[in-house]
């Protein structure tokens, strides 16, 4: 190989990791879209349990108990999909601890 083989053979490698380090940060940006997406559903499914629990506790059980347990099954599936592996993002997520007060007790 000459020189200038070898200095073009040198450009095409940086080049080549260059756009594999590119993809790689696209590809970490995308996931972290999916993960503040998915974070931004489930806060809104678990507030508005959260108002359907207030409603239901405020009237003493009287009122909103079927509106209460559908939102409840709408923030579980939240909570689901929040724990669902969406590839490479941060993992350590599915380890939140997710309680919920039992006002139904």
């Amino acid at each position: 190989m000459t020189g200038t083989q070898e200095a073009h053979q040198v450009a095409m490698d940086y080049l080549i990791a260059s756009k594999r380090c590119e993809v790689r940060d696209l590809e970490h940006f995308m996931a972290l879209g999916t993960l503040v997406t998915t974070v931004s559903d489930l806060v809104h499914k678990l507030q508005r349990e959260r108002g359907a629990s207030n409603l239901y506790l405020g009237s003493s059980g009287d009122r909103f108990s079927l509106e209460r347990e559908q939102l409840c099954c709408v923030a579980d599936a939240g909570i689901t999909d929040f724990r669902k592996p969406p590839g490479k993002v941060i993992a350590a997520r599915t380890s939140l601890p997710l309680t919920r007060f039992a006002a139904s007790a």
